[in-house]
């Protein structure tokens, strides 16, 4: 598989990141990132996560390798320092309660 970067961007945010099928999905501001990104879990489905809830998440390489984990998330935000990440295409499983979500993001220098 061949993957561009696309370039000349001037939305700096991707919402709506691969929804699952249960009204989760995720969010990253800015996308492409080049020091820090934002990642919000949004849901529609007030059943699914209320505030409090605790959530995980792991984000993976092109290479599927995992090189970040977060645990005990309390909050729907995280934010997480990419500056010393190459550029690329990451990939992020977010676990809350018996769901899974996925999203993508680009860190770019």
């Amino acid at each position: 598989m061949i993957v561009e970067l696309a370039t000349n961007w001037s939305k700096k945010a991707v919402d709506y990141v691969d929804c699952g099928g249960f009204g989760e999905f995720l969010s990253f501001v800015p996308n492409p990132a080049t020091v820090e990104i934002t990642m919000e879990l949004k849901t529609d489905n007030i059943v699914t996560f209320t505030e409090g809830d605790k959530w995980k998440a792991e984000i993976f390489n092109q290479q599927m390798l995992l090189i970040h984990k977060t645990t005990r998330l309390k909050d729907k935000t995280c934010t997480i320092n990419v500056s010393g990440w190459k550029e690329g295409i990451y990939y992020v499983r977010v676990r809350v309660k018996d769901k899974l979500v996925s999203g993508k993001f680009i860190v770019t220098r």
